[in-house]
């Protein structure tokens, strides 16, 4: 013999999960962020170069900058006064020598 199970118990575990789930919800991001409109790419200032390819952070920018305008979402500007966000890129990966930027002390002055 099947035992029946009233419709009304097996709604209320429904409805008390979805009414948890509503309240969960929060907004993940900052106003500012959601309601910007121009985007500057620019080149991360700690990122490395590797010696196999100089050019990598670059090439990673113009891919952002070139997938920013192709989304549409944003006008990609070219100076940090003109625009809503600042994206730092740098180019990842590979385990070889890299040219990193360093401080050399010369007397009372630095080079970089």
């Amino acid at each position: 013999m099947v035992k029946r199970t009233p419709i009304p118990f097996l709604l209320i575990p429904l409805l008390l999960v979805s009414g948890y789930a509503k309240d969960k919800k929060k907004q993940l991001l900052p106003n500012n962020v959601l309601h910007a409109r121009t985007v500057l790419v620019v080149v991360h200032p700690d990122a490395t170069e590797p010696l196999t390819n100089l050019t990598a952070n670059r090439d990673a920018q113009h891919a952002v900058e070139t997938a920013m305008e192709k989304w549409g979402r944003f006008e990609v500007v070219q100076n940090a006064s003109a625009a809503d966000l600042i994206i730092a890129v740098r180019k990842r990966g590979g385990s070889g020598p890299v040219i990193t930027r360093t401080s050399f002390r010369f007397g009372n002055s630095f080079a970089i």
